[in-house]
């Protein structure tokens, strides 16, 4: 059974910037996925871009409150004009 590839692929995950979405991210990274991290800590948002691209990772941050519908969609659309295949969202919210 073939196992999904994430090489390539567009990942966008909320919470992105620590804990669990950033374990995630990492692993996602490694795998050769394309990053887009949301969060709403800019700072934390850029440790979390620095580390990923320390190893190699190709990730974009856009800082965002996900109870904000306004600043998901300017998110998402972001995301989506880097994306080469919409492949997958990860919400990793904790409120």
């Amino acid at each position: 059974r073939a196992q999904f590839s994430f090489q390539g692929r567009s990942v966008v995950i909320s919470g992105g910037s620590r804990g669990l979405g950033l374990v995630m991210a990492r692993q996602l990274a490694a795998k050769g996925a394309r990053l887009t991290l949301l969060a709403r800590n800019p700072d934390e948002l850029k440790r979390a871009e620095t580390e990923l691209k320390g190893s190699g990772a190709e990730v974009l941050t856009i800082a965002c409150d996900v109870r904000r519908q306004e600043q998901v969609n300017a998110a998402m659309k972001a995301a989506e004009k880097r994306a080469v295949i919409r492949a997958i969202l990860l919400g990793r919210i904790g409120l």
